[in-house]
């Protein structure tokens, strides 16, 4: 019987919040993640990281019970179309805001529950790297037809792949081999769909049929739905590019970046952005993002490094950088940004850098480190000075991981803690400082202070440095709102023209 009734649950207990509920077996139960509101909460979003555990709750709020361990903090929980295996991703607490994960499952009758797929430290070369998927992206339904298997989504070093996991015998299998970014959406009766862009290719709506022989060269795709007639591919190029500062060539010391660039019919060479991400523990991959593409159309060429510590790479080259950011993540982003102009595909006159939170942390550290190196620089909402975010961010685990410190509860900031999170900070190299610098402030922003972007473009003035900071009421940490992100590219690349050198 269907009624307009709304019910609030009884008997979620009073010390967690729940999310990301499901139905459970005959509709008589809600299996849900619960995040836990004690000793205190820290900042959710972009770490799913935070205690929590699953739980299951009948509907007369009478029966409540913890399927998952509290050691991991887990999200997404999914269950087969049979309703007796639920599968959900596990990480550990704390660490990496966001890391590799485990694919966990569930067995309902049984309550047993086993691991399907494990962390990967150390990848082979070009093999499955680890499943690194953040909460909030995972499709609603991801089961084949039998119950047996999942799909579902990874960051691949640079690129982004849809794979195939076999809850039987544990394999993983690859379902997308063209390169570029591929998001499943969701499976119905074994016909996938998934979206695929490339940083030329807008964003594509992609079927294909699940067989029971996986070919080794991936499904056979078929375009749905795409922007009428849409593509770069005559007037930018794109590719992933491969760098080692090790000279034995490991594996654990590799890192890409994507690099695109304009097609200019005159040969006259673009000029080029150095773009490093933040988090840190993120990844650029090659899908389509319009500020790249439109700074391509405005004769820019881009690249977006992932330095050691990104994702997609394995977890030990992820772990290689907290304790080491400054310099470990400072020193690949400007070796690539060198091996680039020594391939002699771009005006090495005409060299700028922007990056936002961490990637702004870099973007300071490269013009502090290498002052005579680029022409002009913008950061938006920059991390300038760790050891001071310790009791203004929303997540000062941050502060205490990246500097090479374990987090507690308890933590407090001591002199030695200070002094090291100041030294890997940017203000070490200040008095070197001399590149125009363009500032973007959510005035919003709980993640890093706002007050360090202020504090940084007043001491900028007060050395002469050419500066300018611009102020977004409304807007925190993303600076998302359309206004005020049109409003910043508009700017970036005004700022970016006027130091340009003829």
């Amino acid at each position: 019987m269907t009624t307009d009734e709304i019910k609030v649950l009884e008997g979620v207990p009073e010390n967690i919040s729940a999310g990301q509920a499901c139905w459970g077996p005959d509709d008589d139960s809600v299996v849900f993640v619960g995040w836990c509101h004690e000793p205190y909460r820290l900042g959710l979003i972009y770490c799913p990281i935070r205690p929590n555990a699953l739980y299951s709750l009948s509907l007369d709020g009478k029966t409540l019970e913890q399927l998952s361990d509290s050691k991991h903090s887990v999200y997404s929980p999914r269950f087969n179309n049979t309703m007796d295996k639920l599968m959900y991703i596990s990480v550990d607490v704390g660490g990496a805001h966001l890391k590799c994960g485990r694919v966990m499952l569930y067995e309902w009758k049984t309550k047993k529950t086993s691991t399907i797929v494990d962390v990967v430290d150390i990848p082979e070369r070009d093999e499955f790297p680890g499943i690194y998927h953040p909460g909030r992206l995972f499709s609603q339904r991801n089961w084949t037809n039998d119950g047996s298997s999942v799909v579902m989504t990874t960051a691949w070093r640079s690129y982004q792949k849809i794979i195939l996991i076999n809850c039987n015998d544990k394999s993983v299998k690859l379902l997308t081999t063209e390169p570029g970014c591929w998001t499943f959406l969701d499976v119905s009766n074994n016909i996938l769909l998934a979206e695929f862009s490339t940083p030329t290719t807008a964003p594509k709506l992609m079927m294909a049929a699940l067989p029971e022989v996986i070919p080794e060269d991936g499904l056979s795709w078929t375009v749905v739905a795409q922007t009428a007639e849409f593509s770069l591919e005559k007037e930018m190029t794109w590719e992933v590019l491969s760098f080692s500062r090790s000279e034995t060539s490991d594996i654990q010391d590799e890192y890409e970046a994507v690099f695109q660039k304009p097609v200019t019919a005159s040969g006259k060479k673009p000029k080029l952005i150095v773009t490093p991400h933040g988090g840190p523990h993120v990844n650029f991959n090659s899908n389509f993002w319009l500020y790249n593409a439109c700074l391509c159309k405005l004769g820019f060429a881009v690249l977006g490094v992932n330095f050691r510590g990104s994702l997609g790479f394995g977890q030990k080259s992820l772990h290689s950088l907290p304790g080491n950011i400054g310099t470990q993540d400072v020193e690949d982003v400007q070796y690539a940004a060198k091996k680039v102009l020594e391939s002699g595909q771009v005006d090495d006159t005409n060299v700028f850098v922007m990056g936002g939170s961490h990637g702004g942390f870099l973007t300071a550290h490269l013009i502090g480190q290498y002052p005579d190196f680029y022409k002009a620089a913008a950061m938006r909402n920059p991390a300038l000075n760790v050891a001071g975010m310790l009791e203004m961010s929303d997540t000062p685990d941050w502060c205490y991981f990246e500097g090479g410190y374990d987090f507690t509860f308890q933590s407090t900031p001591t002199l030695e803690l200070q002094a090291k999170l100041l030294q890997v900070s940017p203000y070490v190299h200040f008095s070197e400082i001399k590149t125009p610098t363009l500032l973007f402030l959510g005035a919003d922003d709980v993640r890093v202070p706002p007050k360090q972007g202020t504090n940084f473009h007043r001491l900028l003035k007060a050395k002469g440095v050419e500066t300018r900071l611009l102020w977004y009421p409304g807007n925190n940490h993303p600076i998302s709102k359309v206004d005020a992100e049109s409003d910043v590219f508009v700017n970036l690349a005004r700022w970016f023209f006027e130091h340009t050198q003829k």
